[in-house]
Protein backbone atom coordinates (compact mmCIF):
# COMPACT_ATOMS: atom_id res chain seq x y z
CA UNK A 1 0.00 0.00 0.00
CA UNK A 2 1.09 3.19 -1.27
CA UNK A 3 2.35 6.46 1.37
CA UNK A 4 3.22 8.68 -0.40
CA UNK A 5 1.79 9.89 -3.83
CA UNK A 6 3.44 12.28 -6.51
CA UNK A 7 2.31 13.30 -9.49
CA UNK A 8 5.05 13.82 -12.23
CA UNK A 9 5.06 15.18 -15.81
CA UNK A 10 8.44 13.83 -17.44
CA UNK A 11 10.32 14.32 -20.92
CA UNK A 12 11.48 10.76 -21.18
CA UNK A 13 12.19 7.32 -21.88
CA UNK A 14 9.96 4.26 -20.60
CA UNK A 15 12.56 1.50 -20.42
CA UNK A 16 10.25 -1.41 -19.30
CA UNK A 17 10.42 -2.52 -15.94
CA UNK A 18 13.26 -5.05 -15.34
CA UNK A 19 13.65 -6.60 -11.95
CA UNK A 20 17.68 -6.78 -12.12
CA UNK A 21 19.78 -6.30 -9.36
CA UNK A 22 22.74 -4.77 -11.41
CA UNK A 23 20.14 -2.64 -13.66
CA UNK A 24 19.05 -1.57 -10.15
CA UNK A 25 22.02 -0.30 -8.89
CA UNK A 26 23.47 1.45 -11.93
CA UNK A 27 20.33 3.69 -11.84
CA UNK A 28 20.46 4.16 -8.27
CA UNK A 29 22.43 7.29 -8.49
CA UNK A 30 19.73 8.83 -10.94
CA UNK A 31 17.44 8.02 -8.74
CA UNK A 32 17.95 11.64 -6.19
CA UNK A 33 16.55 14.99 -8.32
CA UNK A 34 19.31 17.24 -9.31
CA UNK A 35 21.45 15.43 -11.55
CA UNK A 36 21.83 15.25 -15.43
CA UNK A 37 19.08 12.81 -15.74
CA UNK A 38 16.54 11.71 -13.67
CA UNK A 39 15.11 7.90 -12.68
CA UNK A 40 11.72 7.65 -11.67
CA UNK A 41 11.85 3.62 -10.51
CA UNK A 42 8.20 1.71 -9.81
CA UNK A 43 9.57 -0.48 -6.96
CA UNK A 44 6.53 -0.94 -5.76
CA UNK A 45 4.21 -2.12 -8.57
CA UNK A 46 6.94 -3.07 -11.21
CA UNK A 47 4.91 -0.74 -13.88
CA UNK A 48 7.62 1.03 -15.33
CA UNK A 49 11.56 2.66 -15.13
CA UNK A 50 11.49 6.11 -17.05
CA UNK A 51 14.77 7.79 -17.62
CA UNK A 52 14.32 11.61 -18.69
CA UNK A 53 13.63 15.02 -17.05
CA UNK A 54 11.38 16.24 -14.96
CA UNK A 55 9.21 19.53 -16.46
CA UNK A 56 6.92 19.65 -13.25
CA UNK A 57 6.14 17.63 -10.03
CA UNK A 58 2.99 18.08 -7.54
CA UNK A 59 1.56 16.15 -4.80
CA UNK A 60 -1.30 15.01 -3.51
CA UNK A 61 -1.61 18.01 -1.38
CA UNK A 62 -0.36 20.98 -3.30
CA UNK A 63 -1.20 19.33 -7.29
CA UNK A 64 0.96 21.50 -9.57
CA UNK A 65 0.77 24.94 -10.79
CA UNK A 66 0.53 26.36 -13.96
CA UNK A 67 3.79 26.07 -15.88
CA UNK A 68 4.62 26.49 -19.50
CA UNK A 69 7.27 25.09 -21.92
CA UNK A 70 7.95 26.25 -25.61
CA UNK A 71 8.67 23.93 -27.97
CA UNK A 72 11.98 24.85 -28.81
CA UNK A 73 12.75 23.84 -24.95
CA UNK A 74 11.12 19.93 -25.28
CA UNK A 75 12.63 19.39 -28.76
CA UNK A 76 16.24 20.23 -27.15
CA UNK A 77 15.45 18.82 -23.63
CA UNK A 78 14.27 15.63 -25.86
CA UNK A 79 17.48 15.33 -27.33
CA UNK A 80 19.23 15.54 -24.34
CA UNK A 81 17.25 12.66 -22.26
CA UNK A 82 17.95 10.68 -25.22
CA UNK A 83 21.65 10.73 -25.69
CA UNK A 84 22.44 10.78 -22.18
CA UNK A 85 19.79 7.90 -21.64
CA UNK A 86 22.14 5.81 -24.20
CA UNK A 87 25.28 6.87 -22.20
CA UNK A 88 23.84 5.65 -18.88
CA UNK A 89 22.62 2.19 -20.11
CA UNK A 90 25.32 2.05 -22.12
CA UNK A 91 27.64 1.97 -19.10
CA UNK A 92 25.22 -0.02 -16.76
CA UNK A 93 25.61 -3.20 -19.65
CA UNK A 94 28.79 -2.10 -20.49
CA UNK A 95 27.95 -1.87 -24.16
CA UNK A 96 29.16 0.71 -26.70
CA UNK A 97 26.51 3.62 -26.81
CA UNK A 98 25.40 2.49 -30.87
CA UNK A 99 24.34 -0.60 -29.53
CA UNK A 100 22.00 0.39 -27.25
CA UNK A 101 18.43 0.42 -29.02
CA UNK A 102 15.96 2.86 -27.66
CA UNK A 103 12.96 4.38 -28.68
CA UNK A 104 12.69 8.82 -28.53
CA UNK A 105 11.52 10.28 -25.42
CA UNK A 106 8.11 10.81 -25.35
CA UNK A 107 6.06 13.31 -22.94
CA UNK A 108 4.84 10.93 -20.11
CA UNK A 109 2.42 11.87 -17.12
CA UNK A 110 2.01 9.56 -13.94
CA UNK A 111 1.12 9.36 -10.37
CA UNK A 112 4.19 7.49 -8.90
CA UNK A 113 3.56 5.69 -5.56
CA UNK A 114 6.05 4.73 -2.67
Amino acid sequence: MSVKQTHYVMLGIDIGFYDSEKLYEGLEPYMEEGGEIFCLYDGMNGEYIILGEILHKGDDYHGMDLKKHTIGHLEAVSKDVYRIAKRVMAEIFQKESDEIKMVKPSLIMVTHHE
